[in-house]
């Protein structure tokens, strides 16, 4: 299990370097659109690896915008 972690973290590491990443988190309408960026930019060859730009979006998006949302009532 150790390798399988080892290898969402560098693949993770090398999405969030991707050139663009943060104007397309700013711009997009909603994370199925910061989806297809990074699927765009990464070109998956398996879909393990879509499922993981895929996760990796929507952690990223939630990551960010979650700073946005205001939850006190």
């Amino acid at each position: 299990m150790g390798n399988v972690k080892k290898q969402l973290q560098d693949y993770y590491d090398r999405v969030v370097q991707l050139d663009g990443l943060e104007q397309q988190l700013e711009m997009a309408d909603d994370v199925s659109q910061l989806k297809r960026f990074i699927n765009y930019k990464m070109k998956p060859k398996h879909q393990s690896d879509k499922n993981w730009c895929d996760a990796i979006a929507t952690e990223i998006w939630n990551d960010h915008w979650s700073k946005y949302n205001d939850v006190s009532y």
